[in-house]
C-alpha cells in the first residue's frame, strides 16, 4: 500500500488479511459490491482466500438471479432518465 487508502477500505483490508472477517463482511465495511473488494485486494497485492463455502454461496447467487428481471429494471431506470 504505497499511497494512503481511506479508512474504511484500509480497515477493510487488514480485517480481511489478519481473517479476522470473511471476505463478504470485509467488502461490508467500505461499503462496495464484491467485484470491487476484488479489485480493491488486488490492486493491493492481499490474495482472496475463499472457502469452499464461500464459493458455494456465490455459485448459489448466481443461480437464482434473475437476469432478465435486473435487465428489464435497467432499461426501465434508463428510459426514465430520458
Amino acid at each position: 500500500m504505497n499511497e494512503r487508502l481511506p479508512i474504511r477500505i484500509e480497515t477493510a483490508l487488514n480485517e480481511y488479511r489478519n481473517e479476522t472477517v470473511s471476505f463478504g463482511k470485509a467488502s461490508e465495511i467500505p461499503g462496495v459490491n464484491l467485484w470491487r473488494f476484488i479489485d480493491i485486494c488486488h490492486q493491493n497485492n492481499i490474495p482472496l482466500k475463499f472457502s469452499k463455502e464461500d464459493a458455494q454461496i456465490g455459485i448459489d447467487f448466481v443461480e437464482k438471479f434473475d437476469f432478465d428481471e435486473y435487465k428489464d429494471q435497467i432499461e426501465k431506470k434508463l428510459k426514465d432518465t430520458d
